[in-house]
């Protein structure tokens, strides 16, 4: 009897111990249930986030996009615009060129020979091998 006696504490303990390591198990499951909800919402908060980041990118994308081609329209305007100015400043060069006066031939020996070469080049006379004209020009 004694020893079913003292089986009863004994017992009685083991109970209270099993007791509290239950009590801290669902306290532990509790914190770890709040972990959950807690994690959970920052997944979502992290996703909206991404989300975000995704939209601000193609954003920049965009804005890098015209950007370049707002460089690129005033590279090729400013191009143009040199290119214009070049142009005018040669015209105006152009314009500034004076044409010499006109000097008749003077001379029927150079009328007559002007005449030959142009009836040899249409076919309708040779050219002779008479030099002396031609050497008379060159002086």
């Amino acid at each position: 009897n004694t020893s079913s006696a003292d089986k009863k504490p004994a017992v009685r303990l083991e109970l209270e111990e099993a007791e509290r390591y239950i009590n801290q198990l669902k306290s532990n499951l509790v914190v770890q249930e709040n972990a959950t909800g807690g994690a959970l919402a920052y997944r979502k908060h992290i996703l909206k986030q991404s989300e975000e980041i995704k939209r601000t990118a193609k954003r920049i994308s965009r804005r890098f996009k015209i950007a370049f081609n707002t460089y690129q329209t005033v590279l090729i305007g400013t191009n143009q615009f040199n290119l214009m100015k070049e142009g005018l400043r040669d015209l105006s060069n152009l314009q500034k060129i004076q044409v010499p006066a006109m000097v008749p031939l003077a001379g029927e020996r150079i009328t007559n020979h002007l005449e030959m070469i142009t009836k040899h080049f249409n076919g309708e006379d040779t050219l002779g091998t008479d030099t002396s004209i031609s050497s008379e020009l060159k002086r």
